[in-house]
């Protein structure tokens, strides 16, 4: 199963990722993974806890206790939020958290933080950790600027795992879910605006430029991480749950009633997404028992010598995202095919397609534009290596390739070799991939397949 969850912070409008995560519990929807940062990693614990209850009643039921947050709390400790009553008195004592249940849910957790040094992203695995640091990155990923104290991990300095990924889908897909369920705290409509930096902010962080220019980009970042959710949704990659335009919530809410309702509306709206979660659940395992060697998609069609400066121009080469490669993918050749291309379409080419560069930015950027096969009259060979090396299918197939026009539907069956041009009700013959080839391609890449095999000794050992 390679379906993940995704859980966008945003301080007690978590009360909505509480009320979808119960949903998601009713009806006993697994998930192979689940990345959160801040409140969405916090109530990503309960989850996999087993303990959907827990979520409300930290949001609804101690909402309003005095120990919980405060000014006289930021007085007191430094920090706004109490994270010695959060993460120890309620998991302990008041509300007692199942952590052994969390390490013996098969689904990973991955927390992630901002490293102040850097202003990067950094995450962190459940089962990479004891539960003590565990503790530790669920504190660091919500502890935000100013009203939080920097906490310390592994000789670094971190703070609200929000700042540099608001939305973590990325690293999700890049831990191999090809499917994900997103939940968002914001309505679908939310813009975030560039905000003038609070001279406190400067002040406290003056020795950390790079955290201060993450914050001073925090609209964009958190529009380019929008956008990705709303194409993968509309390429069926994605089903994104948000709460409805009319519901407006701040970080600090404290009213009980109000999030009471905030829950309950994503109850709803988790329940009005069921049937695409599960048609998206259905098609992974149909994809997995397949073992990922059938596909079928669109055409994309160009002629010879396409190489890799026109796959992805040099001037995004300045980035190793595979969602930003993603949208700038063929854009000098055909302008529109990041906004046009599906998820499972096939790229088909004429003679030397992939020539020029060694760098992999090009498959990376055509497999992440959710292209599912390249089919050409023929390949340079070292663009051929880099695709199977990332698990990017590529068929060498003349016959398929002359043939074929933008917009026919084509059908693969990698294991036989096939290619069935469906439009045209035409079959072709391809060599098929040996055994070992195959086997990178079905687990994503040989990197993957390398971990794979190393996880496996692991355990045997």
């Amino acid at each position: 199963m390679s379906v993940g969850l995704v859980l966008e912070g945003g301080g007690m409008r978590g009360a909505f990722t509480a009320g979808a995560l119960s949903a998601f519990s009713r009806e006993e929807i697994t998930f192979s993974s689940v990345t959160g940062v801040s409140a969405g990693a916090l109530t990503a614990t309960s989850f996999l806890a087993g303990q959907p209850r827990r979520n409300y009643e930290i949001f609804v039921e101690y909402a309003a206790d005095p120990r919980y947050m405060g000014v006289e709390m930021f007085r007191k400790t430094g920090s706004f939020f109490n994270f010695d009553f959060m993460l120890r008195e309620l998991s302990e004592e008041l509300l007692p958290m199942d952590f052994a249940a969390i390490y013996d849910n098969p689904a990973d957790l991955c927390i992630g933080m901002t490293e102040v040094e850097t202003g990067r992203a950094e995450y962190f695995n459940k089962n990479s950790m004891p539960l003590e640091d565990l503790l530790t990155v669920m504190q660091g990923s919500a502890s935000l600027p100013i009203i939080s104290k920097i906490v310390e991990f592994r000789e670094k300095k971190y703070l609200d795992g929000g700042i540099a990924a608001p939305i973590p889908i990325q690293q999700s897909i890049d831990a191999g879910n090809e499917y994900n369920v997103i939940v968002l705290t914001r309505p679908e409509s939310y813009v975030k605006r560039q905000e003038r930096r609070n001279p406190v902010l400067t002040r406290m962080y003056r020795d950390y430029p790079a955290f201060l220019e993450v914050i001073d980009n925090r609209h964009e970042v958190y529009a380019a991480q929008q956008e990705l959710c709303r194409r993968l949704e509309r390429e069926g990659r994605a089903v994104v749950i948000c709460p409805r335009d009319d519901i407006r919530m701040g970080r600090y809410e404290r009213s009980p009633e109000r999030l009471a309702a905030l829950f309950d509306s994503a109850l709803f709206s988790a329940f009005e997404k069921l049937p695409a979660i599960a048609e998206m659940i259905e098609r992974d395992k149909n994809q997995a028992a397949a073992g990922r060697t059938k596909i079928s998609g669109k055409v994309h069609k160009y002629g010879d010598n396409v190489d890799t400066d026109v796959i992805i121009p040099a001037r995004y080469l300045n980035t190793s995202s595979p969602s930003e490669l993603a949208a700038h993918c063929m854009e000098d050749i055909d302008p529109g095919f990041a906004g046009r291309v599906r998820a499972g379409d096939v790229i088909v080419g004429g003679s030397n397609f992939g020539c020029g560069s060694s760098r992999e930015h090009a498959p990376i950027a055509i497999k992440a534009a959710g292209v599912g096969l390249v089919v050409g009259v023929s390949f340079a060979r070292i663009f051929y290596r880099n695709a199977i090396n990332i698990g990017l299918p590529i068929l060498e197939c003349p016959g398929c390739a002359l043939e074929a026009e933008a917009g026919d539907v084509i059908e693969a069956d990698l294991a036989a070799g096939l290619l069935k041009n469906i439009t045209k009700d035409k079959t072709y013959l391809a060599e098929p991939f040996p055994p070992f080839v195959r086997e990178i391609i079905e687990v994503g890449g040989l990197l993957r397949k390398l971990k794979k095999k190393f996880e496996k000794g692991k355990r045997l050992g």
